[in-house]
């Protein structure tokens, strides 16, 4: 089946360059992006909001879909939560 299947070979065919969101990201030499959360969201092809919240506080900097999503007034300003000190 991985071998010879056609749509796991559209799964492993992906490039960055190929992502129109991601491949504008800050993030897209490192992203852990999972082509199968990004279809539950609409799209193989589109970002991963997880994979993006996991980068984002890897970095404390936004992925270009955060920044994406923040410019359409979803939720407000980012802001990365840090763990207190003692």
């Amino acid at each position: 089946m991985w071998y010879r299947s056609p749509q796991m070979q559209e799964v492993r065919s992906i490039k960055i360059k190929d992502l129109t969101v991601c491949s504008s990201c800050s993030h897209a030499g490192t992203c852990s992006r999972c082509p199968g959360l990004a279809y539950m969201e609409g799209s193989m092809r589109g970002p991963s909001t997880t994979d993006c919240e996991k980068s984002f506080h890897r970095t404390g900097i936004p992925s270009a879909n955060m920044l994406r999503k923040a410019g359409m007034g979803a939720g407000g300003p980012l802001v990365q939560i840090l763990p207190m000190g003692l």
